[in-house]
């Protein structure tokens, strides 16, 4: 699996990858709560 020409095989990598995914999209749902009530 490449991504923007980088080699992502990397265990390490892929797993901190979706970690970062994933607090993005819950900052994202934290938001909207605050907005939304």
């Amino acid at each position: 699996m490449k991504v923007r020409g980088i080699q992502t095989t990397h265990p390490k990598f892929l797993t901190r990858r979706k970690h970062l995914l994933v607090a993005k999209q819950r900052v994202k749902s934290e938001e909207m709560k605050w907005r939304w009530g």
